[in-house]
């Protein structure tokens, strides 16, 4: 085992001496041996780290080169200190080309605002992100969607990181999405969504806006007389019309088959938007022309004035029962008007109700006799159909009879009524009460 020597040289004899001599040098060598071992791992480690570092900075450059996002690095003055290469696949631009000038150059107006303000973000928050619209150098506009950080405080990066990833085929599909097919214009949930947006942007000073919904009358009977193309037509000749009635800051969709609904931005007053209303509603009434013969185009309007900050869901079903009215009514124009939907609601709950009141023995006959002037002998009676409500007791005829044609039950209530106006008769005739 080990072992150590103390004292004097002088007390060791030869043998003794040429044994430490022996182990020294042993342990020499071990030491230099495992010194070297130890730099050769080093090394080796090293190497490891630099060929790591080496691939990283490949699959990075690999990645940067054929992704499709792109990264650029600005400055705070807006210069382009990097932009990786795929923005020549993306605006047509060489990346030297960008490096060293103003991002500024690749932006309209507008969006050059849109960059500031998300810019200013990223500065203050640390990230921000946002879309911003760019003309390609072929002369495309090209919708990107920008994701900014501010990752200043890291070593060697002098600006923000802004990843770009080109979403305009995304927006184009999601735009087709939103359109009908056969006018172009908005559908309805689109519609909601920008009314939605509009109200939610707009300052709180710029008033009320309104919204229109143009209900067309009798558009079935143009399609079972010329056909689907011809209906078409009509539909889109009133969008156009529409569209050409439309001010700056306006929207307009094709909300059901029959129906269109117009966003009329800053409308001063109710009267305003009466006077909006009618002369749209005359505009797009005018006859139009389909082969060889004119069609008239019956149109009925409804408008509702929301004031700022109103939902827009509630704005839109105010308009939609404005029209309901006026198509109901007869009339060109309705206004909104506080309780309207009371009438709907009631014609909902009768529709729902009549047909278990046939079942349900709600309805009776009152008769009323049709006496001879000359003997005033009782010849015969009228029969007067009569309903009592569970809840609302005593409805009108002037109420359910519309309803029920409207529902399609007037046949089957005609027949109740034929059934028991004879068995009424029979009693009668046993009864003795009339002559046979």
């Amino acid at each position: 085992g080990p072992w150590i020597a103390v004292g004097s040289t002088s007390q060791l004899t030869r043998h003794d001496r040429q044994v430490l001599r022996a182990l020294a040098n042993e342990t020499s060598m071990a030491l230099r041996g495992a010194e070297r071992a130890q730099a050769v791992a080093e090394a080796e480690a090293e190497r490891r780290f630099t060929l790591a570092i080496v691939d990283s900075e490949r699959r990075q450059r690999a990645l940067l080169l054929h992704s499709s996002d792109i990264v650029a690095v600005i400055a705070d003055d807006w210069t382009v200190r990097y932009i990786s290469p795929p923005v020549h696949a993306t605006l047509g631009y060489q990346p030297m080309e960008l490096e060293g000038s103003s991002l500024k150059t690749l932006f309209e107006d507008d969006a050059i605002a849109d960059f500031e303000r998300l810019f200013a973000q990223a500065i203050r928050e640390g990230n921000a992100s946002g879309e911003v619209r760019v003309v390609s150098r072929s002369g495309e506009e090209r919708i990107l969607q920008l994701v900014l950080g501010d990752p200043r405080d890291a070593p060697d990066i002098d600006g923000l990181i802004v990843n770009i990833r080109d979403i305009s085929a995304t927006r184009a599909l999601e735009e087709k999405l939103d359109r009908d097919p056969v006018t172009g214009a908005l559908n309805r949930d689109a519609f909601l969504k920008r009314v939605d947006s509009h109200l939610k942007h707009r300052p709180s000073n710029a008033g009320a806006h309104g919204i229109l919904v143009v209900r067309l009358r009798d558009l079935d009977l143009v399609t079972n007389a010329a056909g689907y193309e011809s209906s078409d037509t009509v539909l889109v000749e009133v969008a156009d019309r529409l569209r050409s009635n439309m001010r700056i800051g306006d929207d307009m969709a094709r909300i059901d088959g029959y129906s269109f609904a117009v966003l009329a931005d800053r409308v001063l007053s109710e009267a305003d938007l009466l006077e909006l209303a009618t002369r749209v509603r005359n505009d797009v009434a005018r006859p139009l022309q389909v082969g060889a013969h004119p069609i008239p185009i019956e149109i009925h309007c409804g408008a509702a004035l929301t004031p700022f900050g109103h939902p827009a869901a509630e704005s839109f079903t105010r308009a939609v029962a404005a029209a309901s009215t006026a198509y109901e009514l007869a009339t060109e124009v309705e206004i909104y008007r506080q309780g309207i939907e009371e009438g709907f609601q009631l014609q909902l709950e009768l529709r729902s109700r009549l047909r278990a009141a046939l079942t349900d023995g709600d309805f009776k006959l009152h008769y009323q006799p049709i006496v001879s002037i000359a003997d005033q002998r009782v010849r015969g009676a009228e029969a007067l159909i009569r309903w009592t409500h569970p809840e609302r007791g005593p409805v009108g005829p002037n109420v359910f009879i519309p309803e029920a044609e409207r529902s399609g039950l007037i046949v089957e209530l005609g027949d109740w009524v034929l059934k028991a106006a004879t068995m009424q008769l029979a009693a009668w005739q046993t009864a003795g009460l009339v002559d046979d």
